[in-house]
Protein backbone atom coordinates (compact mmCIF):
# COMPACT_ATOMS: atom_id res chain seq x y z
CA UNK A 1 0.00 0.00 0.00
CA UNK A 2 1.50 3.38 -0.96
CA UNK A 3 2.34 5.71 1.90
CA UNK A 4 0.87 9.15 1.89
CA UNK A 5 3.68 11.57 2.29
CA UNK A 6 3.75 15.25 3.04
CA UNK A 7 3.62 16.05 -0.64
CA UNK A 8 0.77 13.78 -1.41
CA UNK A 9 -2.09 15.43 -3.29
CA UNK A 10 -4.61 13.49 -1.20
CA UNK A 11 -3.26 15.02 2.00
CA UNK A 12 -3.89 18.60 0.79
CA UNK A 13 -7.33 17.96 -0.63
CA UNK A 14 -10.10 19.60 1.44
CA UNK A 15 -13.82 18.87 1.24
CA UNK A 16 -15.68 21.33 -0.92
CA UNK A 17 -19.35 22.22 -0.46
CA UNK A 18 -21.48 23.21 -3.38
CA UNK A 19 -22.12 26.93 -3.58
CA UNK A 20 -25.45 28.18 -2.20
CA UNK A 21 -28.00 28.79 -4.91
CA UNK A 22 -28.76 32.36 -5.87
CA UNK A 23 -32.29 32.12 -4.54
CA UNK A 24 -31.14 31.21 -0.98
CA UNK A 25 -32.05 34.40 1.01
CA UNK A 26 -29.04 34.59 3.36
CA UNK A 27 -29.00 38.34 3.32
CA UNK A 28 -32.68 38.41 4.22
CA UNK A 29 -32.71 35.71 6.95
CA UNK A 30 -29.85 37.06 9.01
CA UNK A 31 -31.35 40.53 9.54
CA UNK A 32 -34.75 39.01 10.32
CA UNK A 33 -33.26 36.59 12.84
CA UNK A 34 -31.32 39.37 14.50
CA UNK A 35 -34.46 41.50 14.58
CA UNK A 36 -36.42 38.62 16.15
CA UNK A 37 -33.81 38.12 18.85
CA UNK A 38 -33.79 41.81 19.73
CA UNK A 39 -37.45 42.71 19.29
CA UNK A 40 -39.54 39.65 20.21
CA UNK A 41 -38.72 39.61 23.95
CA UNK A 42 -39.94 43.18 24.28
CA UNK A 43 -43.09 42.49 22.26
CA UNK A 44 -43.81 39.38 24.29
CA UNK A 45 -43.25 41.43 27.44
CA UNK A 46 -45.98 43.86 26.36
CA UNK A 47 -48.46 40.99 26.15
CA UNK A 48 -47.34 39.27 29.35
CA UNK A 49 -47.43 42.49 31.34
CA UNK A 50 -51.10 42.95 30.47
CA UNK A 51 -52.04 39.28 30.67
CA UNK A 52 -50.45 38.20 33.97
CA UNK A 53 -52.15 40.74 36.31
CA UNK A 54 -55.54 40.00 34.75
CA UNK A 55 -55.19 36.25 35.34
CA UNK A 56 -53.90 36.84 38.87
CA UNK A 57 -56.76 39.17 39.80
CA UNK A 58 -59.31 36.71 38.40
CA UNK A 59 -57.86 33.77 40.35
CA UNK A 60 -57.73 35.64 43.67
CA UNK A 61 -61.00 37.53 43.27
CA UNK A 62 -63.12 34.60 44.38
CA UNK A 63 -61.01 34.15 47.52
CA UNK A 64 -61.81 37.51 49.11
CA UNK A 65 -58.90 39.47 47.59
CA UNK A 66 -59.81 42.82 45.99
CA UNK A 67 -57.23 44.56 43.72
CA UNK A 68 -56.02 47.92 45.04
CA UNK A 69 -55.61 49.96 41.88
CA UNK A 70 -53.65 48.83 38.85
CA UNK A 71 -50.57 46.64 38.95
CA UNK A 72 -47.26 48.50 39.16
CA UNK A 73 -45.07 47.61 36.21
CA UNK A 74 -41.37 48.20 35.57
CA UNK A 75 -41.03 47.08 31.96
CA UNK A 76 -37.66 45.97 30.65
CA UNK A 77 -36.67 44.49 27.32
CA UNK A 78 -35.82 41.01 28.56
CA UNK A 79 -37.07 41.23 32.17
CA UNK A 80 -39.95 43.12 33.81
CA UNK A 81 -41.13 43.46 37.40
CA UNK A 82 -44.82 43.42 38.28
CA UNK A 83 -46.29 44.14 41.70
CA UNK A 84 -49.98 43.95 42.58
CA UNK A 85 -51.59 44.71 45.92
CA UNK A 86 -54.87 43.19 47.12
CA UNK A 87 -57.08 44.13 50.04
CA UNK A 88 -57.99 41.01 51.99
CA UNK A 89 -61.56 40.69 53.17
CA UNK A 90 -62.43 38.51 56.15
CA UNK A 91 -62.25 35.22 54.29
CA UNK A 92 -60.63 31.82 54.46
CA UNK A 93 -57.64 33.11 52.48
CA UNK A 94 -57.10 36.00 54.91
CA UNK A 95 -57.34 33.75 57.96
CA UNK A 96 -54.97 31.20 56.44
CA UNK A 97 -52.40 33.88 55.56
CA UNK A 98 -52.64 35.35 59.06
CA UNK A 99 -52.08 31.95 60.62
CA UNK A 100 -49.23 31.08 58.25
CA UNK A 101 -47.40 34.34 59.05
CA UNK A 102 -48.21 34.31 62.76
CA UNK A 103 -49.92 37.68 62.83
CA UNK A 104 -53.22 38.82 64.29
CA UNK A 105 -54.84 39.77 60.99
CA UNK A 106 -53.86 39.86 57.31
CA UNK A 107 -55.07 43.14 55.77
CA UNK A 108 -53.31 43.12 52.39
CA UNK A 109 -51.55 40.70 50.08
CA UNK A 110 -48.60 41.89 47.98
CA UNK A 111 -47.74 39.77 44.95
CA UNK A 112 -44.35 40.57 43.37
CA UNK A 113 -43.24 38.85 40.17
CA UNK A 114 -40.08 38.96 38.08
CA UNK A 115 -41.07 38.23 34.48
CA UNK A 116 -38.60 36.99 31.87
CA UNK A 117 -39.91 37.53 28.34
CA UNK A 118 -40.02 35.04 25.46
CA UNK A 119 -39.88 33.53 23.01
CA UNK A 120 -37.39 31.24 24.80
CA UNK A 121 -37.30 32.30 28.47
CA UNK A 122 -35.51 29.53 30.27
CA UNK A 123 -34.99 27.69 26.94
CA UNK A 124 -38.67 26.63 26.83
CA UNK A 125 -40.93 28.13 24.15
CA UNK A 126 -43.21 30.61 25.94
CA UNK A 127 -44.37 34.18 25.98
CA UNK A 128 -42.93 34.64 29.45
CA UNK A 129 -41.85 32.99 32.69
CA UNK A 130 -42.40 34.54 36.10
CA UNK A 131 -41.05 33.90 39.59
CA UNK A 132 -43.41 35.23 42.25
CA UNK A 133 -43.15 35.88 45.98
CA UNK A 134 -45.97 36.75 48.36
CA UNK A 135 -46.02 39.12 51.31
CA UNK A 136 -48.69 40.01 53.84
CA UNK A 137 -49.41 43.38 55.45
CA UNK A 138 -50.74 42.90 58.98
CA UNK A 139 -53.04 45.11 61.05
CA UNK A 140 -50.09 47.23 62.21
CA UNK A 141 -48.74 47.85 58.70
CA UNK A 142 -45.82 45.44 59.05
CA UNK A 143 -44.88 43.52 55.90
CA UNK A 144 -44.30 39.79 56.45
CA UNK A 145 -43.07 37.12 54.04
CA UNK A 146 -45.66 34.43 53.35
CA UNK A 147 -44.30 30.85 53.34
CA UNK A 148 -45.07 30.35 49.65
CA UNK A 149 -43.67 31.07 46.21
CA UNK A 150 -44.69 30.22 42.67
CA UNK A 151 -43.28 29.88 39.17
CA UNK A 152 -45.51 30.55 36.16
CA UNK A 153 -45.18 30.08 32.44
CA UNK A 154 -47.33 31.79 29.80
CA UNK A 155 -47.31 29.52 26.75
CA UNK A 156 -47.39 30.71 23.16
CA UNK A 157 -51.17 30.13 23.12
CA UNK A 158 -51.73 32.26 26.24
CA UNK A 159 -52.17 29.34 28.62
CA UNK A 160 -50.79 30.00 32.11
CA UNK A 161 -49.22 27.14 34.09
CA UNK A 162 -48.39 27.98 37.69
CA UNK A 163 -46.57 25.76 40.18
CA UNK A 164 -47.07 26.91 43.77
CA UNK A 165 -44.64 25.81 46.47
CA UNK A 166 -45.87 25.91 50.06
CA UNK A 167 -42.96 25.99 52.49
CA UNK A 168 -43.01 24.05 55.78
CA UNK A 169 -44.30 25.98 58.80
CA UNK A 170 -43.12 24.89 62.25
CA UNK A 171 -45.38 25.76 65.19
CA UNK A 172 -46.33 29.20 63.91
CA UNK A 173 -48.98 30.69 66.19
CA UNK A 174 -51.48 33.47 65.65
CA UNK A 175 -52.19 35.47 68.82
CA UNK A 176 -55.23 34.00 70.58
CA UNK A 177 -56.18 32.10 67.43
CA UNK A 178 -54.15 28.89 67.52
CA UNK A 179 -51.05 27.39 65.94
CA UNK A 180 -50.13 25.83 62.61
CA UNK A 181 -47.62 23.07 61.87
CA UNK A 182 -47.30 22.09 58.23
CA UNK A 183 -44.95 20.04 56.09
CA UNK A 184 -45.68 22.27 53.09
CA UNK A 185 -47.02 21.11 49.77
CA UNK A 186 -47.25 21.70 46.05
CA UNK A 187 -50.10 22.88 43.83
CA UNK A 188 -50.34 23.29 40.06
CA UNK A 189 -52.87 25.59 38.42
CA UNK A 190 -53.36 25.52 34.65
CA UNK A 191 -55.50 28.29 33.18
CA UNK A 192 -56.26 29.01 29.55
CA UNK A 193 -56.26 32.48 28.04
CA UNK A 194 -58.92 34.73 29.59
CA UNK A 195 -59.40 32.29 32.44
CA UNK A 196 -61.28 29.45 30.74
CA UNK A 197 -60.87 26.56 31.31
CA UNK A 198 -58.70 25.86 34.35
CA UNK A 199 -57.52 22.93 36.45
CA UNK A 200 -55.99 22.50 39.90
CA UNK A 201 -54.05 19.59 41.34
CA UNK A 202 -51.68 19.08 44.20
CA UNK A 203 -50.91 17.66 47.61
CA UNK A 204 -50.42 18.99 51.10
CA UNK A 205 -48.01 17.29 53.46
CA UNK A 206 -48.95 16.46 57.09
CA UNK A 207 -50.33 19.45 58.95
CA UNK A 208 -51.79 20.30 62.32
CA UNK A 209 -54.09 23.10 63.50
CA UNK A 210 -54.48 23.63 67.23
CA UNK A 211 -56.28 26.13 69.41
CA UNK A 212 -58.40 26.57 72.49
CA UNK A 213 -61.17 24.39 71.01
CA UNK A 214 -58.90 21.44 70.28
CA UNK A 215 -56.58 20.11 67.62
CA UNK A 216 -56.94 18.85 64.05
CA UNK A 217 -54.24 16.80 62.34
CA UNK A 218 -54.05 15.07 58.98
CA UNK A 219 -51.35 12.97 57.37
CA UNK A 220 -51.81 14.12 53.78
CA UNK A 221 -54.34 15.78 51.53
CA UNK A 222 -54.84 15.51 47.77
CA UNK A 223 -56.73 18.03 45.64
CA UNK A 224 -57.98 17.68 42.08
CA UNK A 225 -60.35 20.08 40.33
CA UNK A 226 -61.16 21.39 36.89
CA UNK A 227 -63.72 23.71 35.36
CA UNK A 228 -64.78 25.26 32.11
CA UNK A 229 -65.72 28.85 32.82
CA UNK A 230 -67.87 31.35 30.96
CA UNK A 231 -68.45 35.08 31.16
CA UNK A 232 -71.10 34.70 33.85
CA UNK A 233 -69.50 31.93 35.92
CA UNK A 234 -68.34 28.31 35.73
CA UNK A 235 -69.96 26.29 32.98
CA UNK A 236 -69.17 22.88 34.40
CA UNK A 237 -66.52 21.16 36.42
CA UNK A 238 -65.66 18.78 39.17
CA UNK A 239 -63.45 18.69 42.21
CA UNK A 240 -62.30 16.20 44.80
CA UNK A 241 -60.43 16.40 48.10
CA UNK A 242 -59.22 13.25 49.81
CA UNK A 243 -57.31 12.96 53.06
CA UNK A 244 -56.51 10.53 55.78
CA UNK A 245 -56.22 9.81 58.48
CA UNK A 246 -57.75 12.94 60.02
CA UNK A 247 -57.88 13.25 63.82
CA UNK A 248 -59.95 15.77 65.76
CA UNK A 249 -59.11 16.11 69.46
CA UNK A 250 -61.04 18.01 72.14
CA UNK A 251 -59.41 19.74 75.13
CA UNK A 252 -60.94 17.16 77.49
CA UNK A 253 -59.04 14.33 75.79
CA UNK A 254 -61.77 12.97 73.55
CA UNK A 255 -60.57 12.21 70.03
CA UNK A 256 -62.09 10.95 66.80
CA UNK A 257 -60.11 9.71 63.81
CA UNK A 258 -61.47 9.55 60.28
CA UNK A 259 -59.27 6.91 58.75
CA UNK A 260 -60.11 8.19 55.27
CA UNK A 261 -62.27 11.03 54.00
CA UNK A 262 -63.25 12.04 50.47
CA UNK A 263 -65.34 15.02 49.40
CA UNK A 264 -66.30 15.35 45.74
CA UNK A 265 -68.42 17.90 43.89
CA UNK A 266 -69.71 18.03 40.32
CA UNK A 267 -71.16 21.13 38.67
CA UNK A 268 -73.04 21.11 35.35
CA UNK A 269 -74.51 24.07 33.49
CA UNK A 270 -76.48 23.61 30.30
CA UNK A 271 -79.21 25.67 28.64
CA UNK A 272 -79.17 28.17 31.49
CA UNK A 273 -79.76 25.54 34.18
CA UNK A 274 -77.31 24.79 36.97
CA UNK A 275 -77.09 21.43 38.75
CA UNK A 276 -74.65 20.34 41.43
CA UNK A 277 -73.94 17.11 43.28
CA UNK A 278 -71.93 16.80 46.51
CA UNK A 279 -70.61 13.51 47.87
CA UNK A 280 -69.08 13.02 51.33
CA UNK A 281 -67.50 9.69 52.34
CA UNK A 282 -65.97 8.77 55.70
CA UNK A 283 -66.30 4.97 55.73
CA UNK A 284 -64.57 4.38 59.07
CA UNK A 285 -64.58 6.77 62.03
CA UNK A 286 -62.90 5.58 65.24
CA UNK A 287 -63.19 7.23 68.66
CA UNK A 288 -60.46 6.84 71.25
CA UNK A 289 -62.91 4.97 73.51
CA UNK A 290 -63.14 2.23 70.86
CA UNK A 291 -66.49 3.14 69.29
CA UNK A 292 -66.65 3.05 65.49
CA UNK A 293 -68.90 4.71 62.95
CA UNK A 294 -69.15 5.53 59.25
CA UNK A 295 -70.93 8.18 57.18
CA UNK A 296 -71.85 8.57 53.54
CA UNK A 297 -73.92 11.44 52.12
CA UNK A 298 -74.78 12.17 48.49
CA UNK A 299 -76.99 15.17 47.81
CA UNK A 300 -77.77 17.31 44.81
CA UNK A 301 -79.69 20.29 43.52
CA UNK A 302 -81.02 20.26 39.97
CA UNK A 303 -82.24 22.87 37.48
CA UNK A 304 -81.60 26.15 39.29
CA UNK A 305 -81.51 29.19 37.03
CA UNK A 306 -77.79 29.75 36.34
CA UNK A 307 -77.96 33.48 35.59
CA UNK A 308 -79.77 34.15 38.88
CA UNK A 309 -77.24 32.07 40.84
CA UNK A 310 -74.34 34.07 39.37
CA UNK A 311 -76.08 37.38 40.05
CA UNK A 312 -76.77 36.48 43.67
CA UNK A 313 -73.19 35.33 44.07
CA UNK A 314 -71.84 38.66 42.83
CA UNK A 315 -74.17 40.58 45.14
CA UNK A 316 -73.22 38.41 48.08
CA UNK A 317 -69.50 38.87 47.41
CA UNK A 318 -69.89 42.60 48.07
CA UNK A 319 -71.20 41.97 51.61
CA UNK A 320 -68.99 41.81 54.73
CA UNK A 321 -68.28 38.22 55.75
CA UNK A 322 -70.19 38.41 59.04
CA UNK A 323 -73.30 39.79 57.27
CA UNK A 324 -73.37 37.20 54.47
CA UNK A 325 -75.55 34.50 56.10
CA UNK A 326 -78.39 36.93 56.82
CA UNK A 327 -78.08 38.62 53.43
CA UNK A 328 -77.94 35.27 51.64
CA UNK A 329 -81.29 34.34 53.21
CA UNK A 330 -82.80 37.65 52.09
CA UNK A 331 -81.42 37.35 48.57
CA UNK A 332 -82.64 33.78 48.15
CA UNK A 333 -86.09 34.62 49.49
CA UNK A 334 -86.40 37.72 47.30
CA UNK A 335 -85.21 36.02 44.11
CA UNK A 336 -86.63 32.55 44.64
CA UNK A 337 -89.16 32.85 41.78
CA UNK A 338 -86.38 33.64 39.28
CA UNK A 339 -84.16 31.00 40.85
CA UNK A 340 -86.82 28.30 40.54
CA UNK A 341 -88.17 29.26 37.12
CA UNK A 342 -87.17 25.91 35.55
CA UNK A 343 -88.64 23.76 38.34
CA UNK A 344 -85.72 22.76 40.61
CA UNK A 345 -85.29 19.54 42.56
CA UNK A 346 -83.44 18.90 45.82
CA UNK A 347 -82.29 15.31 46.21
CA UNK A 348 -80.61 13.38 49.00
CA UNK A 349 -79.61 10.39 46.93
CA UNK A 350 -78.11 8.53 49.84
CA UNK A 351 -77.68 9.07 53.55
CA UNK A 352 -76.07 6.28 55.53
CA UNK A 353 -74.81 6.41 59.10
CA UNK A 354 -73.27 3.43 60.87
CA UNK A 355 -72.67 3.52 64.62
CA UNK A 356 -71.15 0.19 65.46
CA UNK A 357 -73.84 -2.38 64.68
CA UNK A 358 -76.58 0.26 64.50
CA UNK A 359 -77.50 2.01 61.26
CA UNK A 360 -79.58 4.86 59.91
CA UNK A 361 -80.26 5.34 56.22
CA UNK A 362 -82.51 7.43 54.07
CA UNK A 363 -83.21 9.26 50.84
CA UNK A 364 -85.34 12.26 49.92
CA UNK A 365 -86.53 14.18 46.87
CA UNK A 366 -88.28 17.57 46.85
CA UNK A 367 -89.31 19.24 43.61
CA UNK A 368 -91.33 22.08 42.11
CA UNK A 369 -92.89 22.29 38.65
CA UNK A 370 -91.70 25.01 36.22
CA UNK A 371 -92.98 28.54 36.85
CA UNK A 372 -95.67 28.26 34.15
CA UNK A 373 -97.27 25.37 36.06
CA UNK A 374 -97.18 26.86 39.56
CA UNK A 375 -99.81 28.75 41.53
CA UNK A 376 -97.74 31.92 41.94
CA UNK A 377 -98.68 32.50 45.59
CA UNK A 378 -95.27 33.55 46.90
CA UNK A 379 -92.51 31.36 48.29
CA UNK A 380 -94.33 29.62 51.14
CA UNK A 381 -97.64 29.49 49.34
CA UNK A 382 -96.07 27.83 46.32
CA UNK A 383 -94.21 25.31 48.48
CA UNK A 384 -97.49 24.52 50.25
CA UNK A 385 -99.52 24.20 47.05
CA UNK A 386 -97.09 22.80 44.48
CA UNK A 387 -94.28 20.95 46.27
CA UNK A 388 -93.84 17.31 45.39
CA UNK A 389 -91.75 15.23 47.80
CA UNK A 390 -90.80 11.75 48.92
CA UNK A 391 -88.90 10.54 51.98
CA UNK A 392 -87.62 7.07 52.91
CA UNK A 393 -86.07 6.64 56.35
CA UNK A 394 -84.85 3.54 58.21
CA UNK A 395 -83.56 3.63 61.82
CA UNK A 396 -82.33 0.64 63.76
CA UNK A 397 -83.59 0.07 67.30
CA UNK A 398 -80.20 1.08 68.68
CA UNK A 399 -80.33 4.45 66.90
CA UNK A 400 -83.81 5.13 68.31
CA UNK A 401 -82.57 4.23 71.78
CA UNK A 402 -79.46 6.44 71.51
CA UNK A 403 -81.48 9.43 70.30
CA UNK A 404 -84.01 9.02 73.10
CA UNK A 405 -81.40 8.63 75.83
CA UNK A 406 -79.32 11.61 74.70
CA UNK A 407 -82.28 14.04 74.78
CA UNK A 408 -85.49 13.38 76.80
CA UNK A 409 -87.54 15.76 74.61
CA UNK A 410 -86.31 13.94 71.52
CA UNK A 411 -87.28 10.68 73.20
CA UNK A 412 -90.86 11.91 73.74
CA UNK A 413 -91.10 12.91 70.07
CA UNK A 414 -89.81 9.51 68.95
CA UNK A 415 -92.33 7.76 71.19
CA UNK A 416 -95.16 9.86 69.71
CA UNK A 417 -94.13 9.06 66.13
CA UNK A 418 -94.03 5.35 66.96
CA UNK A 419 -97.41 5.38 68.72
CA UNK A 420 -99.06 7.20 65.77
CA UNK A 421 -97.60 4.73 63.28
CA UNK A 422 -95.34 7.24 61.56
CA UNK A 423 -92.37 5.09 62.54
CA UNK A 424 -93.22 1.42 62.02
CA UNK A 425 -91.09 -1.43 63.36
CA UNK A 426 -90.58 -3.95 60.58
CA UNK A 427 -87.94 -6.69 60.77
CA UNK A 428 -86.11 -4.94 63.60
CA UNK A 429 -85.95 -1.55 61.82
CA UNK A 430 -88.15 1.51 62.29
CA UNK A 431 -89.24 2.78 58.89
CA UNK A 432 -90.92 5.91 57.58
CA UNK A 433 -92.14 6.31 53.99
CA UNK A 434 -93.71 9.69 53.34
CA UNK A 435 -95.07 11.44 50.24
CA UNK A 436 -96.31 15.01 49.81
CA UNK A 437 -98.24 16.34 46.83
CA UNK A 438 -100.69 19.23 46.60
CA UNK A 439 -101.43 19.75 50.32
CA UNK A 440 -101.77 16.01 50.86
CA UNK A 441 -99.29 14.20 53.10
CA UNK A 442 -99.12 10.41 53.32
CA UNK A 443 -96.96 8.69 55.94
CA UNK A 444 -96.69 4.89 55.94
CA UNK A 445 -99.99 4.74 54.05
CA UNK A 446 -101.81 7.08 56.45
CA UNK A 447 -103.24 10.08 54.60
CA UNK A 448 -103.19 13.49 56.25
CA UNK A 449 -105.05 16.26 54.41
CA UNK A 450 -103.78 19.74 55.17
CA UNK A 451 -105.98 22.88 55.18
CA UNK A 452 -106.02 25.11 52.12
CA UNK A 453 -104.35 28.51 52.24
CA UNK A 454 -106.65 31.54 52.40
CA UNK A 455 -107.25 33.32 49.13
CA UNK A 456 -104.57 35.96 48.35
Amino acid sequence: MPRLGAGSACYHRRPRFPPLPDWFPVKRILPLALLAVLVLPGLFGLFAAEHAPRVLAASLGGQGAVPLGHAELERGWFTSNVEQRFRLEDSGLARLLALATGTGAARELIVSATVRHGPLPGLIPALARADTVYRVVDEHGAVLDAPAASRSRVTLTGRVITDIRLDPVVNRCRPDRGCLDSGGGHLRVEQAARGTPWSLSGTLEPLSLSGADGRLTLDALTIRADARAGAGGPRSGQGMISAGPVTVSAPDGRAVTLEFIEVASTLDVAEGRLSQTLRFDAPRIVANDGETAGLRLVLGIRDLDAATIYRLGRELADSPADARPARAARLLTGAWDELAVHGPTLVIEELKLENGADTASGSMQLGLPPATERSGRGLFGTLYQDLDGRLDLALSEGIIRDLSESDPDQGHRMAALISLGYLELREGVYRMQAEYAGRELTVNGRRLSLPALPAP
